[in-house]
């Protein structure tokens, strides 16, 4: 567009791919409570790449726009490439999953394939992965959910390692992890809290075992000195 500011390009492309979006994913929903627009979640992918990771490449802001449209629409590779360009559609190929496999193996996949990414390929599952932890499914089992938050924080902390790459800045991954790692922290007391009242609630759950369960989740969300806590109530019990 000649005679147009690149700020100004910038943004039409940044609008173009937000209007692309909104329309291929016009049909789906998010999982919460609230059955909010999908939209809604790949905007605010897209805002913590540039506010938390502050990100303003504008083709990796479209990127974490567009981040599920092969995944989870009928467009194809090409399309993407065509309207976008090569750059844009390698991140969104690097960011999809192939929902012919199984989920445990398509998790399996991604963090074998998350160390070799790019960093900014990095940065985008990061903003993904704190926007889909902040707002979990409320049909989901106490176990999937915790299963979810696990599996989570190993990506996050796959992609805040971030090894020397040419290609993308390794302070963008790093800057972003905190995010990332604060929503897997914060929503796991109260997923402890719920699966300690459930368990409390079955008689036939004994108590050793409600206590050993808390001190497992407490070693991941609370730290040790919590964790030690809870040994010694269990070491207590057994007495």
């Amino acid at each position: 567009m000649p005679g147009v500011p690149w700020a100004q390009v910038a943004i039409l492309h940044l609008l173009q791919a937000l209007d692309f979006a909104a329309e291929r994913h016009s049909a789906q929903r998010r999982k919460g409570p609230d059955a909010a627009p999908y939209v809604n979640h790949l905007i605010e992918v897209a805002t913590l790449v540039a506010n938390v990771g502050q990100v303003d490449d504008v083709e990796v802001l479209i990127a974490a726009v567009l981040h599920d449209v092969l995944e989870d629409t009928p467009t194809s590779a090409d399309e993407v490439t065509e309207r976008f360009g090569e750059r844009v559609c390698r991140f969104v190929r690097a960011l999809s999953d192939d929902k012919a496999l199984p989920r445990k193996r398509r998790r399996e996949i991604t963090l074998e394939e998350l160390p070799e990414m790019e960093a900014l390929v990095k940065v985008i599952k990061l903003a993904d992965l704190s926007s889909n932890i902040k707002l979990l499914p409320p049909n989901w089992s106490e176990d999937r959910k915790l299963e979810y938050l696990e599996w989570s924080e190993r990506a996050a902390t796959i992609c805040s390692a971030c090894p020397g790459d040419a290609r993308g800045p390794r302070s963008d991954a790093r800057r972003l992890k905190p995010s990332a790692l604060w929503f897997v922290r914060a929503r796991l007391p109260s997923h402890c809290q719920e699966r300690a009242r459930t368990s409390a609630r079955r008689a036939r759950t004994p108590l050793l075992a409600t206590v050993r369960r808390r001190a497992l989740l407490a070693r991941a969300t609370w730290g040790r000195n919590r964790s030690r806590t809870c040994w010694r109530r269990l070491e207590n019990h057994r007495r």
